[in-house]
C-alpha cells in the first residue's frame, strides 16, 4: 500500500519567501564583489601588479555574475514554488467547497427521508 501524498501550501510559501531572501543576498553579494574591483593601479604599477590585477579582476567579474545567475535562478525557484503553493491552496479549497456542497446535499436529502 502506498503511503498518501500531502502538502501543506504554507510550508511551501515559507520556502518561498526563504529562496526570496537568498536571491537578495545573492544580488547583494554580486554587487559588493563588483565593487571590489578597484582600479589596476591599486596593486602597483609595475608589469607583475598589472598581471596580479588582471587575475584579480577577472576572479571578481566571475563571482559577480556566478553570484547574479544565482540570485535571478533562486528567484524564479522562488516564483515557481509559489505557484505551486498557491495551486495546492486552490486545489485543497476547491475540494473543501465540493464536500461542503455534498454534505448539504446529503443533509437535504437525509432530511427528506425522514
Amino acid at each position: 500500500m502506498s503511503t498518501p501524498f500531502t502538502v501543506e501550501p504554507e510550508l511551501l510559501h515559507q520556502g518561498a519567501r526563504q529562496l526570496d531572501q537568498a536571491a537578495a543576498t545573492a544580488e547583494q553579494a554580486s554587487r559588493k564583489a563588483r565593487e571590489a574591483l578597484g582600479s589596476s593601479e591599486a596593486f602597483g604599477p609595475s608589469g607583475e601588479a598589472r598581471s596580479v590585477a588582471d587575475a584579480w579582476r577577472r576572479l571578481v567579474e566571475a563571482r559577480a555574475l556566478e553570484m547574479g545567475e544565482l540570485s535571478e535562478e533562486s528567484a524564479v525557484l522562488a516564483s515557481k514554488v509559489r505557484e505551486a503553493a498557491d495551486s495546492y491552496q486552490g486545489s485543497d479549497e476547491e475540494a473543501d467547497g465540493a464536500i461542503g456542497e455534498l454534505g448539504k446535499d446529503m443533509d437535504g436529502r437525509l432530511s427528506q427521508d425522514d
